[in-house]
């Protein structure tokens, strides 16, 4: 080999490339010495500014500057294939490569050969840089190469050149960019080793250092924690409150305070037609109301609540639906007052008078007052609104006749008393009434109880009609008659055996804790089984006699009663006779009617509709018969 051809393999070696024309140039001019090879290759300069210079002054002593004939460049060579070697072996590569690492525009179309060995001709495995998958290339021959005559000059200067340099520096920014920190010199002398290859990096993945986070200062510290505890709170504030708004919570606290003052339920309630709130000025004429608080049920189906808007943005405000009572009032009379349970609304001022209200749901008494000529003139008509109703107070005058079973009871036109029935009946004269108004007999008790009979529309009565209003479930006398004679039935089956009967109490109420039947009892077994003398051989219970039915309240009777025990006595023969004594009694119990209404066409009372619920008074002896003596 020439010396032109050594010095220019020499050159490669050293740098990692062939030199430029200039270089070849110099080095011709110089006689082609392998000792300027650094000089003109400007190693010295390109690596005095490299600034992990430790790592550098290691690669120095392994660069390939050295004579390639020594045994310690062999040895040095060896080692690093072989720990390139192992090192590509042992390790479970992620391929640094594969990563969009590098910046655009560097040149990555280098050839990297990596050595295996030093023979007289060797090949190199060569990876194209450029390829991400660093695929493996055609093998690259090197000649041997005869010692230099000239030797190469050893230095502690970096002998790297820019090709190895460029690599280095990729190696190390790949290396802290992936692993979190710089090599330590074991890890740069594996890299050095396989001449800089990125995939050594994956070895090291495993091991890379976490970077530890920043403490957090006392204000961020309070920060996450109110932060925490403010959403803790909004999750727990929205679970409450979509319960606490939901339609049934809502429906079950109407029901709660649901009480018969109107007034009361306002929070809750909304016209069903606008969803306007309902005004108090629209509840001034019903302070009060009867109306049955409405089921739960009912109240969380259909159209019986809506949503009228939000509750705090979030949730939905359901209100209990009401339909109002428009009502259309009307008359034929004009300047009358007219008023709504008992306070004045207007003034009728024309004789075809006609005026809308919008009330609340509920029973009202409308009332016509006023002069008609010289005559005072008051009509009222009862009626329960619910939705679009019309009231007529036109004025009619009526003759008529009323009969009822209430013998004593007040007559009513609306809710005005007309007269008192005598003996079940009276008669009525040139009453002025208005065709919607109801008539009705009925009677207030002493217990403060109400007996009604039915009731008759006006608009159905003509001028002279005679009516019957009777009181469904009135005690007769003949009924009464039926129920004593089933209790002494009750009490005749006790005497045979001295055994409860069956069906007690369906006579009786509260079955042998009732009074009556006690005293019955107590009655038999004295003068029987407990007799201190002369014991009966039977008792018998004839001529019942109901003598009055006296009505105490709405449901409440005492019956008054007469009653012959006839006690029979067998020949003795201590005694040596035998007959009857028959006492007669007056006695009087309690009855109560615990039945259920009948149609308007029922006219026959059943004495199992009422029960006995006592005695009223001690029976008292009137009379006896004696045929014993």
């Amino acid at each position: 080999m020439t010396n032109q051809e050594q010095w220019i393999h020499s050159f490669e070696e050293a740098t990692g490339r062939k030199p430029s024309p200039l270089e070849f140039k110099e080095g011709k001019e110089k006689g082609f010495l392998q000792s300027d090879i650094p000089q003109i290759a400007g190693i010295s300069e390109t690596l005095s500014d490299t600034p992990d210079r430790e790592y550098l002054e290691d690669r120095v002593s392994g660069s390939m500057l050295d004579d390639p004939n020594t045994d310690d460049f062999e040895s040095k060579d060896q080692g690093i294939s072989a720990t390139a070697t192992n090192a590509q072996e042992e390790a479970i590569f992620y391929d640094v490569s594969d990563d969009s690492y590098f910046e655009a525009g560097a040149d990555h179309t280098e050839e990297v050969a990596v050595p295996e060995s030093r023979p007289e001709a060797s090949e190199e495995l060569l990876y194209d840089v450029a390829d991400e998958g660093y695929q493996e290339a055609k093998p690259k021959v090197h000649m041997p190469v005869a010692a230099p005559k000239t030797p190469v000059v050893k230095s502690n200067a970096p002998t790297s050149a820019p090709k190895a340099n460029s690599r280095q520096a990729e190696w190390l920014q790949a290396f802290e960019h992936y692993v979190g920190r710089k090599p330590s010199p074991e890890e740069f002398k594996l890299g050095k080793s396989s001449d800089f290859d990125l995939r050594v990096i994956n070895q090291f993945l495993a091991n890379r250092a976490k970077v530890a986070k920043k403490p957090l200062t006392p204000m961020k510290k309070y920060a996450y924690i109110a932060g925490v505890i403010v959403a803790f709170l909004l999750v727990v504030g929205f679970l409450f409150g979509n319960h606490y708004y939901s339609r049934e919570s809502v429906a079950k606290r109407y029901l709660k305070q649901y009480s018969s003052k109107v007034a009361e339920r306002l929070d809750y309630e909304v016209w069903s037609d606008s969803t306007n709130p309902i005004k108090k000025s629209e509840i001034s004429y019903l302070e009060s109301t009867d109306q049955k608080a409405p089921e739960l049920v009912a109240l969380t189906t259909g159209s019986s609540m809506k949503e009228v808007g939000r509750k705090w943005l979030l949730f939905p405000d359901w209100k209990v639906a009401v339909t109002p009572a428009d009502t259309t009032v009307t008359t034929n009379t004009e300047d009358m007052d007219v008023m709504i349970n008992g306070k004045k609304w207007v003034r009728s001022d024309f004789d075809q008078f006609s005026k809308a209200i919008r009330l609340y749901p509920g029973t009202y008494q409308f009332t016509l007052s006023g002069k008609v000529g010289d005559q005072s003139v008051e009509a009222s008509s009862k009626q329960a609104l619910s939705g679009k109703q019309e009231v007529s107070l036109d004025i009619n005058y009526l003759s008529f006749t009323v009969n009822s079973n209430v013998s004593d009871g007040d007559l009513y036109v609306g809710s005005k008393k007309i007269a008192t029935l005598k003996d079940g009946m009276v008669d009525v004269s040139n009453l002025a009434v208005t065709k919607n108004a109801k008539i009705f007999v009925q009677k207030t008790f002493e217990d403060s109880s109400q007996l009604k009979s039915e009731t008759y529309a006006i608009k159905d009565l003509q001028d002279g009609d005679t009516i019957t209003l009777d009181a469904k479930g009135l005690l007769d006398r003949d009924t009464a008659d039926y129920l004593i004679t089933a209790a002494y039935n009750k009490l005749d089956l006790y005497e045979d055996s001295h055994t409860t009967p069956d069906g007690l109490t369906e006579i009786f109420q509260g079955g042998t804790d009732n009074s009556m039947y006690q005293d019955v009892v107590n009655m038999i077994e004295t003068n029987t089984t407990n007799a201190k003398n002369r014991p009966a051989e039977s008792i018998s219970f004839e001529d019942i006699d109901v003598t009055n039915v006296k009505q105490v309240g709405a449901k409440n009777y005492v019956i008054e009663f007469t009653v012959v025990n006839s006690f029979y006595y067998a020949y003795d023969s201590k005694f040596r006779n035998s007959g009857f004594y028959d006492d007669k009694t007056a006695w009087s119990v309690n009855a109560e009617y615990v039945g259920q209404s009948k149609g308007s066409d029922y006219s026959f009372n059943d004495y199992t509709d009422y029960r006995i619920t006592g005695k009223a008074s001690n029976s008292k002896l009137i009379n006896r018969e004696d045929t014993v003596n």
